[in-house]
C-alpha cells in the first residue's frame, strides 16, 4: 500500500483525496457531530456536510480543468455513464419537485465529477492503494472508538451490543469493513507490507462479525468463495468461453447450494425469505414504478416525505422507509427503465472488461476491478449505491470502470496513455 510522493503539492493532493474518500463513507461528520453534541436539522439536512462536499467537488473540478485533455479522453471510456448523467440532468423537467431535484442533481453530478477526477489522477494500482489507506483509517478509527468510546461505538436500543464504530448504524460499519477485508486480501497477495495487510484484514473481519451485519458477512463469504474461480480467466481459452465457464462454475454452484439449503442458510444468519421485510418494500416500490415506467419521477423527485409519492410506501409498510432498499429499483424510481438500461449496459460491459483485465495482469492483484464490481452488485441487492449523491461506492464505481478501460487500452496497445 504505497503511493510515491515527489513533492509537497502531491502530499497535499493525496491527503485531500484520502480524507475526501473517508468523508464519502458517511462516518466522520456524524461521528464528530455526536461527540460535540450538535443535532442535524431533519428538514434542511446536514448543512456542514453539504458545504464540505461542495468544496470537495469544486476543488475536483478545478483539478480536472488542470488536466482537462486527459479528463476529456477518459470521459469517452464509458459513453453509457455519460448518457446516464445527462438523463439525470434532464430529469428535472419531469420531476414533481424541480427545486429539490435541482439540488440533488447538482450533488450527484458533483459526486460523479469527483469520480472522474480520481480516474484522471491515479492509475488503477495507485487508486487501490488510496482506497486501502482510506479503509484502513476507517477500520482502525472504528476499532479505537469501540474500545475507548463504547457509548458511541457500540449500538444501543434495538441493536444493543452490536458494533457500529464511527458510523450511525451497524450495517454501515459492516459494509465498509467487508470491502476493507476484500481489499486487504488482494493487497496481501503482494510481497510488501504483508503483516500490516494481514492485521488490517483481521480488524475488518472482526468488525464484520461483531457488527452483526449479516448482509456484509454473506457478501464477504460469497465473494471469497467466488475468487478461486477467477483463475479461468488466466487460461488460454477465448475470453467469452472463460467467462461462460466462470458463470457456470461460480454462480451455478452458488445457485444450486442456495436453492437446496435456502432455509438453513437464512436460519443460520437469523433471516427469513422476506429479507427482513425488504420484499414487502420492493412490492410497493414496483407498484409506484409502473406509474412512471420509462422515465421515473425525476432524480430526487420521489422520496419527498409525507407530501410526495413516497407517502404511499410509508403508509403501506407502516414506517418511514428511507429508500427502495435495492439499487436497481431506486434507480428505476428516479430515472425509469431508460436509466436502468443505461446503467446495466455500463455494468455488463465493465464486468466483461474486468475479466479481460485479470487475463492481462498479475493474479490476484488484477482481480480488484471484478471483486469491487461483484461487491457493488451484491451490496445493491438490499441497499442503494447506484447514482447516489455524496457516496463512496458510486465514486469508486466510476473511478474503477474508467481507470480499468484506460489501463486495458494501454496494455493492449490501443493508446499510449499519459501520466
Amino acid at each position: 500500500m504505497k503511493i510515491k510522493i515527489r513533492n509537497p503539492k502531491l502530499i497535499i493532493e493525496h491527503l485531500f483525496n484520502g480524507f475526501s474518500l473517508v468523508l464519502l463513507t458517511g462516518g466522520m461528520i456524524p461521528f464528530i457531530r455526536t461527540l460535540m453534541g450538535f443535532d442535524i436539522n431533519s428538514t434542511e439536512g446536514d448543512v456542514i456536510f453539504q458545504i464540505i462536499f461542495s468544496l470537495i467537488f469544486l476543488i475536483s473540478i478545478l483539478l480536472i480543468i488542470i488536466r482537462q485533455q486527459k479528463a476529456i479522453n477518459l470521459i469517452k471510456n464509458d459513453k453509457f455513464l455519460i448518457l446516464l448523467l445527462l438523463l439525470t440532468l434532464l430529469s428535472i423537467f419531469w420531476s414533481p419537485a424541480p427545486g429539490i431535484s435541482m439540488k440533488r442533481i447538482i450533488a450527484v453530478l458533483g459526486t460523479s465529477v469527483y469520480g472522474y477526477y480520481l480516474a484522471s489522477r491515479y492509475n488503477l494500482n495507485q487508486f487501490l492503494n488510496l482506497i486501502s489507506w482510506s479503509l484502513a483509517f476507517i477500520s482502525v478509527l472504528s476499532l479505537v472508538t469501540i474500545l475507548l468510546i463504547p457509548e458511541y461505538g457500540i449500538s444501543t436500543g434495538g441493536h444493543a451490543g452490536e458494533w457500529r464504530g464511527i458510523f450511525t448504524h451497524k450495517n454501515h460499519l459492516g459494509r465498509y469493513a467487508c470491502l476493507g477485508a476484500l481489499v486487504f486480501i488482494i493487497q496481501f497477495s503482494l510481497k510488501k507490507y504483508r503483516i500490516l495487510n494481514l492485521l488490517l484484514f483481521l480488524i475488518c473481519l472482526v468488525e464484520v462479525v461483531f457488527s452483526s451485519s449479516q448482509t456484509a458477512l454473506i457478501i464477504f463469504l460469497i465473494i471469497l468463495l467466488i475468487i478461486p474461480f477467477f483463475v479461468v480467466f488466466k487460461s488460454d481459452k477465448n475470453l467469452l468461453v472463460s467467462l461462460a465457464m466462470f458463470i457456470l462454475l461460480a454462480f451455478g454452484s452458488a445457485f444450486i447450494i442456495f436453492i437446496k439449503y435456502s432455509n438453513e442458510i437464512f436460519n443460520a444468519f437469523g433471516r427469513d425469505l422476506t429479507f427482513t421485510g425488504r420484499t414487502l418494500i420492493w412490492e410497493t416500490v414496483y407498484q409506484k414504478i409502473q406509474e412512471h415506467y420509462f422515465l421515473g419521477y425525476g432524480y430526487g423527485g420521489f422520496w419527498l416525505g409525507w407530501f410526495g409519492e413516497s407517502s404511499y410506501i410509508w403508509r403501506t409498510n407502516g414506517w418511514e422507509v428511507p429508500h427502495a432498499h435495492n439499487g436497481i429499483l431506486e434507480l428505476w424510481l428516479q430515472l425509469g427503465l431508460i436509466g436502468v438500461a443505461l446503467f446495466l449496459l455500463s455494468l455488463i460491459f465493465s464486468l466483461f472488461l474486468s475479466a479481460l483485465y485479470i487475463r492481462k495482469t498479475q493474479f490476484l492483484y488484477g482481480a480488484f476491478p471484478l471483486v469491487y464490481l461483484l461487491f457493488f452488485i451484491f451490496n445493491n441487492a438490499t441497499e442503494i449505491g447506484i447514482l447516489v449523491q455524496n457516496n463512496f461506492l458510486w465514486v469508486v464505481y466510476i473511478s474503477v470502470v474508467i481507470q480499468m478501460r484506460e489501463s486495458l487500452k494501454e496494455k493492449m496497445g490501443l493508446s499510449k496513455g499519459e501520466e
